[in-house]
């Protein structure tokens, strides 16, 4: 496992550190992410062989835990990096938002290829709010998942991470499609959503900033 992620950790672990990406040029940073994003193809395919390989359900179920496990905390220690000074400036904040996406879209991969293999535990509903009543949106998935991505990527929902907010969401929404929605597969569809899932959200976000001003 360690091997798979081994480019990956070296980079957020060491090479991010503030006192040694501030010494970095831009150059320096363009190639970092082009390498970044070219490891991600050789990883998922990695991943893919390492967790075919597996015979036993259980043994692959406990891969996948640990895979996601390793890049939700190399997530969790770029997310600590923005609050530190070389990172609030461009080209090095860029850098971060960038490693972070390709650090993200890897576990999108594993929970959209192996999404039957990753336990979803919802929240449990607030005492005295029984029933469990679910919030219905007109919206699609892949819709729903864009903005909720948007929002926190601007800053406008704080959390400790991407995946702890669509953890902690999914399971109190519902659409006109489905009522149980999976929170994995919500979130691989704010990194693969379609150009007119795109087109119609904005619309839908232009409307509501309408709305707003007459109030």
């Amino acid at each position: 496992m360690g091997y798979v992620f081994k480019f990956y950790e070296r980079l957020v672990n060491i090479t991010m550190q503030p006192g040694t990406i501030s010494n970095l040029t831009q150059e320096n940073l363009e190639y970092l992410k082009k390498e970044a994003l070219e490891q991600s193809i050789f990883t998922r395919e990695r991943l893919a062989r390492s967790l075919l390989r597996q015979k036993k359900a259980s043994t692959m179920r406990l891969h996948v835990k640990n895979y996601v496990t390793v890049l939700n905390c190399l997530i969790r220690i770029c997310e600590g990096y923005e609050a530190e000074m070389v990172y609030q400036e461009d080209p090095w904040r860029y850098f971060l938002s960038a490693i972070k996406e390709v650090l993200n879209g890897l576990v999108a991969f594993i929970e959209q290829r192996f999404i039957g293999l990753l336990p979803e535990h919802p929240p449990k509903p607030v005492e005295g709010d029984e029933p469990f009543k679910k919030v219905h949106s007109k919206l699609s998935v892949d819709q729903l998942a864009l903005i909720i991505r948007a929002a926190y990527d601007q800053g406008v929902i704080v959390t400790k991470s991407l995946n702890h907010l669509f953890r902690t969401l999914v399971p109190y929404l519902s659409t006109d499609e489905r009522r149980d929605l999976s929170f994995g597969s919500m979130r691989s569809k704010s990194y693969n959503a379609e150009i007119k899932d795109k087109e119609l959200t904005i619309a839908v976000l232009s409307q509501l900033a309408e709305t707003i001003k007459n109030y």
